[in-house]
């Protein structure tokens, strides 16, 4: 596994390495409401959703993938703080995840504690090339909801 988390903080890359190392919501779900996978060709990175949706919210989620640290770290943070939420409330906070990979910062306005763990991958934003990286497992989630047509 690559790691490349030189470009991290002392706390925020103890935070991405406890996700990779440690991943949450792998298990999978037998029958799965909705699933959906996508890789990166360009790197070898892969990450599948599979998702239980009960009265409009995520009572399950799995998050497989294999590739780099920030990809399966940011699989594991997605994992863990999106479940509970509403698809409507998964793809908010998707494009606040979104924009802050893009802009290096968490939008005005926006709370980060509604990240979560996810600030910790601020930095990565730097380095466009790795910001793929991050956004895989987030694209794959809402490929994931969208399949469910609500």
């Amino acid at each position: 596994m690559r790691s490349g988390l030189g470009h991290l903080d002392e706390v925020n890359r103890y935070i991405v390495e406890d996700h990779c190392l440690n991943p949450r919501n792998c298990d999978p779900i037998s029958d799965p409401d909705a699933e959906a996978t996508i890789d990166n060709p360009f790197c070898g990175d892969e990450v599948s959703v599979q998702l239980r949706v009960e009265g409009g919210r995520v009572t399950e989620l799995c998050v497989i993938g294999s590739g780099c640290a920030i990809t399966q770290a940011s699989s594991s943070i997605m994992g863990e703080l999106v479940g509970g939420m509403s698809c409507a409330e998964i793809v908010e906070i998707a494009g606040v995840f979104r924009q802050m990979m893009v802009q290096g910062q968490v939008l005005d306005g926006v709370d980060e504690d509604v990240l979560g763990d996810a600030v910790a991958l601020r930095d990565v934003s730097r380095f466009p090339v790795r910001v793929k990286c991050a956004l895989l497992a987030w694209a794959t989630l809402e490929d994931a909801i969208e399949s469910l047509g609500s």
